[in-house]
């Protein structure tokens, strides 16, 4: 017997056979790809495109692929998806698994919307197990066990009125130990780079993850609607996320350090801020965030409750703050006065309309050729206005009182100052004088040294004054 031709005979077959699997095998998977996109499951909706192209071996290319959600929104699309197809899988009768080995997404571009307790509408419409998933479809569990690979997507995604634009997305999915399918997400935003891995097992999702650089205020889209808050830049050198989506709700952690805070306050100037927090569905914790108001420096700690937590369009304030050395002239440009006020406070209540009220003090103060001392009293700030009431203080150990309300958004002012009167003197021309018993009225604007006294007549009081501070 000569083995020698029998070897070569049973090599020609063999080529014979891979030759004729090259060819006709891409002819099979590209039929196997039609059949499999019209029944497929995974994805609610419809997947279109335009052309398949079948090639050696079972890869097929997919030309301007779309993805349709059931409400005829347009989640995706992506010029070319390569899939490599089992055809030994394909061939086989009952087969478990699905034919297709891996999925390779180039340069797709996604489009979604976000909700605060249900997550992504695009992550509700894929059906992973035997749950429901959506209102639209049973689900029907996936029986694909490869992988599938973004490279280079972009994706815009609604939140709260706003778009955020991704990009440089690549992402690894895992559906080898299925029920159990892992995510490797990496995507650029607004110059901050974000890294997430995800787990999701049966309808229990796990996301953990962080962001480079991220914007301050991309992470105020979280929070109710400040009034009068507004920042106007800042940054998380590096925030940390986790989260868990159970029973279709969504709860997540965020934290970091603040710095570089920028903005305004209620009316009042911040700059240089800098601190932790923590962000979860129902609170922000500050962690003694240090800035300066009006140059000033700041303390402020508490938290202030989410829209989430309550379920409504409002949150609310809880915080205390604090702050030593504030010059009085930072108040209004218009006091004719030097020296420093230290304070106290509290923010609380409803975002839209918070209660600010706290104490202040002075060592001294100097106005008029005055020098008033042991300064003491308490104030509050409700919408633009900052009242202080019952301020009391001592010039040459007389008493005096002062009341008064200033609007924080132009710095206007009135006031009263019980203890001291104005005297016309022929010679000296209008002198300050303290009595114990006169009054006078003083009203200004943030326009420099703009105070102007009046002798107060009896029962006069500041409530009736008139100053347009608006």
């Amino acid at each position: 017997m000569n083995w020698k031709k029998i070897g070569i005979g049973v090599a020609l077959f063999i080529l014979i056979g891979i030759a004729l699997t090259l060819k006709f095998g891409g002819s099979i998977a590209g039929k196997l790809v039609e059949q499999e996109i019209a029944k497929q499951t995974t994805f609610e909706g419809k997947i279109s495109y335009k052309d398949i192209e079948a090639g050696l071996a079972g890869d097929i290319k997919l030309t301007d692929v779309k993805w349709t959600s059931p409400k005829g929104e347009d989640f995706l699309f992506a010029p070319v998806v390569t899939m490599s197809v089992d055809l030994l899988e394909a061939i086989l009768p009952g087969a478990e698994k699905s034919v297709f080995n891996s999925i390779i997404i180039e340069k797709p571009t996604f489009k979604s919307n976000y909700d605060k307790e249900k997550g992504l509408d695009l992550i509700s419409y894929i059906n992973f197990a035997d749950s429901k998933s959506s209102e639209i479809i049973d689900d029907v569990p996936t029986k694909f066990r490869g992988t599938i690979e973004i490279k280079d997507g972009s994706g815009d995604i609604r939140f709260d009125n706003k778009q955020y634009v991704f990009s440089k997305i690549q992402m690894l999915s895992l559906f080898n130990q299925y029920p159990q399918v892992k995510y490797d997400f990496m995507a650029a935003y607004s110059g901050s780079n974000i890294i997430l891995n995800i787990i999701r097992d049966q309808e229990k999702i796990a996301l953990s993850g962080e962001a480079k650089d991220a914007k301050v205020e991309d992470l105020m889209s979280f929070l109710p609607r400040l009034k009068d808050v507004f920042v106007k830049k800042g940054d998380v050198a590096t925030a940390t996320f986790k989260g868990e989506q159970k029973d279709n709700k969504w709860q997540f952690e965020i934290t970091g350090n603040i710095r570089n805070l920028e903005g305004s306050i209620l009316g009042w100037n911040a700059t240089e801020g800098k601190g932790a927090f923590k962000l979860t569905n129902n609170v922000l914790d500050l962690n003694k965030i240090e800035l300066k108001i009006e140059g000033t420096p700041l303390e402020v700690s508490g938290d202030i409750k989410t829209v989430a937590a309550e379920n409504t369009e409002k949150g609310e304030y809880n915080l205390t703050f604090s702050g030593k050395q504030f010059p009085i002239r930072s108040l209004s440009q218009g006091i004719d006065a030097t020296g420093t006020l230290n304070f106290e406070g509290t923010v609380k209540g409803d975002v839209l309309n918070p209660l600010i009220e706290g104490m202040v003090t002075s060592e001294g103060i100097s106005a008029k050729g005055f020098n008033v001392a042991s300064i003491r009293g308490s104030y509050k700030q409700i919408q633009d206005r900052v009242m202080l009431d019952d301020v009391v203080g001592y010039v040459n150990g007389i008493r005096i009182k002062m009341s008064a309300t200033l609007a924080a958004a132009n710095k206007a002012f009135i006031a009263t100052i019980d203890g001291i009167g104005i005297k016309e003197d022929k010679t000296l021309g209008r002198r300050y004088i303290v009595d114990g018993k006169s009054s006078i009225g003083i009203t200004g604007s943030n326009i420099l040294n703009s105070a102007n006294a009046e002798q107060m007549r009896k029962n006069t009081s500041i409530t009736n004054m008139s100053l347009i501070m608006n």
